[in-house]
């Protein structure tokens, strides 16, 4: 059997995988409470909403995401794309997914939250679709790594017009009024 440090030194030992089986339902009053729910298997939790709001002369998509672990998230990489539809001259459509550069797309340790800010560029596809009235949708993926138990951290979004606030700002992630309130989603 191996030993490893546990806390202040101490040390436990490992049971072989083999030697080791845990019955989940042991511990449930129903096998069906035993199931995890969706928001328990993911590592993200991400805003409702997509901000697009003009910050010195410069149009930004902002979204905003936090770790639902209670350990820092390690290496986290974030991609914001944006799903284009492509009309074919001949008659069929296709669609493809463009990559939307972010101000900063890497956090080396997420502890708590992280907002991710694409700056448009006047003029671009991109403002021309958002700014149309035919589909839009984008999708954000994050990745990591948790750093107790060295598994990836994953998680992924999608949004459509509908889920855009224009001319809107988060507000601050913390009630200054209200102990221990996080505020995700809200918006001014």
């Amino acid at each position: 059997m191996n030993s490893v440090p546990v806390g202040s030194g101490h040390l436990r030992r490992l049971m072989p995988a083999s030697v080791l089986v845990l019955d989940r339902t042991a511990f449930c009053e129903t096998p069906a409470t035993c199931l995890p729910s969706p928001q328990q298997l993911t590592s993200f939790m991400f805003s409702r909403v997509v901000v697009l709001v003009r910050r010195e002369n410069r149009s930004m998509l902002i979204v905003r995401l936090a770790s639902t672990r209670t350990r820092p998230i390690a290496n986290v990489s974030a991609q914001l794309s944006w799903l284009e539809k492509v009309e074919m001259n001949t008659g069929p459509s296709y669609r493809r997914l463009i990559e939307l550069p972010l101000l900063r797309a890497h956090n080396p340790q997420l502890v708590f939250s992280w907002t991710l800010v694409h700056e448009i560029e006047e003029g671009s596809a991109t403002l021309e679709a958002l700014c149309g009235d035919g589909e839009f949708r984008l999708t954000v993926t994050v990745s990591g790594i948790d750093m107790l138990l060295a598994s990836q951290a994953l998680g992924g979004q999608s949004y459509r017009r509908a889920d855009m606030l224009i001319d809107h700002e988060f507000d601050d992630m913390i009630d200054q009024h209200r102990p221990v309130r996080i505020r995700l989603h809200q918006t001014t």
